[in-house]
């Protein structure tokens, strides 16, 4: 839109390329951190599915059930999410995957399916997490 006002109104060809292709490039960079916060989530929910298998729980609806006995009432937060990775990935690729504060606010609020737990705390709801654990990959572009 940047681009097309300057550049279609002949008000100043320069200022339209540099300006439209900063839109552009910012655009580009959020898709990107958006798509490896996607590769990441979904690589952590694989890794707890298999941590909750090595235990002898292969199904779905059993895997979420396991993993909701250990979240709280309140939901998960930044240090409670990334203990629970750290319990179920004590070997292969996973074991040093963590989220930051920042990106537990993104995931939290990719995840929530309720207006009101989006509070942007990084807090993922307990409702979430269990939909999160047993559904289908969750794309957070």
């Amino acid at each position: 839109l940047v681009f097309a006002q300057l550049w279609d109104n002949s008000i100043n060809a320069f200022l339209a390329v540099v300006l439209g292709g900063f839109v552009g490039l910012v655009g580009l960079a959020a898709l990107y951190v958006g798509a490896m916060l996607t590769r990441k989530l979904n690589l952590a929910r694989k890794q707890l599915r298999e941590g909750v298998a090595a235990r002898g729980t292969t199904e779905p609806t059993a895997v979420a059930s396991y993993l909701a006995n250990k979240v709280s009432a309140e939901g998960l937060d930044c240090d409670a999410f990334n203990g629970l990775l750290a319990e179920f990935s004590k070997e292969g690729p996973m074991r040093s995957m963590k989220f930051s504060p920042a990106d537990m606010e993104y995931v939290a609020i990719g995840l929530s399916h309720d207006v009101r737990n989006l509070k942007g705390d990084g807090v993922i709801a307990k409702e979430d997490f269990d939909r999160w654990v047993s559904g289908d990959d969750v794309a957070l572009l």
